[in-house]
């Protein structure tokens, strides 16, 4: 027994148990990230050449562009009641290409002198993995996430170590049909999990004058993250790899385990830490450390040269996961459209990483401008990542109020998820029922909904057919006379941690 009066066991649990209920929720998009850095940053993948090559360099350059513009650009041209996961060819096609241009690319099959057809397949990864990343965004908002992050960080921790491993000791060309069948397994689940779905039902957007504060603290956070993956790569380009101590071809590798290492850590912290300490506390002092990563880098020093990398590389891999469940979180709570949010998640990192990657590359390969600007440019990503800082901290209150988890339910509300769920009703429905409760006529409960009365009174319609209670006031006083017991309670999404949709196929 512990001083607090928590049981010794209780206390080791809480700390050590990763897989918590829910954790496999987001493997969907841990796969994707972990397709990234087994594809590009594991040198037994690359055995028909080096990781390091120049035209590996290239195809990466190649790629991280296409991705950005897909990303940011594709959400534009969706009207706002599109949703680019509703099409079947999508959710079987992008995986495909994604898995076939990829094994293409590693497998050696395409001799080195046809250049255009590897970095054809390059662009085309992009392309594709941009569009599953936007699908598996589509979905999260769809069931109304949290992204908490002792979910989502040891999740895609750990999905990363395993794919890097398994590419790393697999022989080739065995690696690189395991790295192809990764898409595969991210869009099989996604395509089971739509097709189980009663359902798909999208948080309704908030008015304009609100969606414009969230897009404002969003665009800051984006901006903010993007300026530090660039200030990261560039630093983890720039630095002279043959002088780091674990080896010139492993040092992207290692600095990816780090990364997830490092997840896998803050998941775990997070499990420990009272459940109204919001994890965006961090994201100044994150800043700090990427300038501190790049002040390393003058050292001009092999030891501090390992530090910096290591440095940069694990503060990138937190940015990507911090941007994705900010941005997240905005699209569950109706501030953004959730493409466009998810654009926004992924876009802002990869641009970031292609600025800062692509700035290095220049530099190594011109010396004029590497003995003039590389130093000036190193300082002024060290200036630009601390006068981030201010305006991070100062929208610091508006940053942790938006990203908060929902407040507990209300008695109310957790009368009605108790009665949705003893009858089996829809998404739509228990919302229906929601504002039958308060007292909303079915024409302000179609204004609300943004759906016509015809189709009100079908839900209202449905709602008796599945309670069995054909008049409003018996409906109503049926639903607040429900006793919610304890446990009713316990298993409900409100809490802190997102659970699993019954539909779910996938163990918890």
């Amino acid at each position: 027994m512990t001083q607090d009066g928590v049981p010794n066991t209780q206390r080791t649990a809480k700390i050590f148990f990763i897989f918590s209920p829910g954790v496999t929720l987001y493997s969907g998009i841990a796969l994707s990230l972990a397709w990234v850095n087994a594809m590009w940053f594991v040198p037994p993948l690359y055995s028909f050449t080096e990781l390091l090559a120049e035209e590996v360099t290239w195809a990466w350059l190649l790629h991280l562009g296409v991705t950005t513009f897909s990303m940011l650009l594709i959400p534009v041209f969706l009207r706002n009641n599109k949703h680019i996961s509703n099409s079947q060819l999508v959710l079987i096609g992008v995986p495909v290409l994604m898995a076939v241009t990829g094994f293409l690319f590693t497998s050696g099959l395409i001799p080195m002198q046809y250049q255009a057809i590897w970095y054809l397949c390059s662009a085309l990864m992009g392309f594709a993995s941009a569009i599953l990343w936007l699908c598996w965004g589509e979905y999260y908002t769809s069931i109304k996430a949290n992204y908490p992050i002792g979910q989502v960080a040891p999740t895609v921790g750990i999905i990363t170590l395993i794919s890097i491993g398994i590419t790393f000791f697999i022989p080739h060309p065995g690696n690189a049909v395991f790295v192809a069948l990764l898409p595969l397994a991210s869009g099989a689940l996604l395509i089971t999990v739509h097709n189980r779905a009663p359902q798909v039902s999208y948080p309704k957007l908030l008015p304009r004058k609100q969606r414009k504060l969230g897009l404002a603290s969003a665009l800051l956070v984006c901006i903010a993250s993007g300026g530090a993956a660039t200030t990261c790569y560039f630093t983890i380009a720039i630095i002279p790899l043959w002088d780091l101590p674990f080896g010139m071809n492993n040092t992207f590798m290692i600095g990816a385990i780090l990364a997830a290492v490092v997840l896998i850590g803050i998941g775990m912290m997070a499990r420990i830490l009272p459940h109204n300490t919001s994890i965006f506390h961090i994201f100044p002092w994150l800043l700090v450390v990427v300038a501190v990563s790049i002040l390393l880098y003058f050292s001009d020093h092999n030891i501090f040269y390992g530090a910096s990398f290591l440095l940069a590389s694990a503060v990138y891999g937190i940015f990507e996961v911090l941007l994705l469940m900010y941005i997240g979180i905005l699209a569950t709570k109706g501030y953004l459209r959730p493409c466009i949010a998810f654009g926004f998640a992924g876009g802002f990192i990869r641009c970031g990483t292609f600025v800062g990657n692509g700035i290095a590359v220049i530099f190594e390969h011109n010396a004029f401008l590497e003995h003039w600007f590389c130093t000036p440019a190193a300082l002024f990503f060290i200036i630009v990542t601390i006068v981030m800082i201010i305006p991070v901290v100062r929208s610091e209150y508006s940053i942790t109020s938006i990203t908060a988890p929902v407040s507990k339910m209300s008695d109310i509300e957790m009368q009605v998820a108790c009665v949705a769920e003893e009858f089996n009703l829809s998404m739509r429905e228990h919302e229906v029922l929601m504002y039958l409760v308060q007292g909303l006529t079915a024409e302000t409960i179609g204004k609300q909904l943004y759906i016509s009365n015809f189709t009100v009174q079908t839900h209202i319609q449905h709602i008796y057919a599945k309670t069995q209670i054909h008049k409003r006031s018996e409906l109503i006083e049926y639903v607040i006379k429900r006793t919610v017991q304890p446990e009713d309670v316990s298993e409900h999404p409100s809490k802190h941690s997102d659970t699993l949709p019954k539909y779910w196929p996938l163990p918890s």
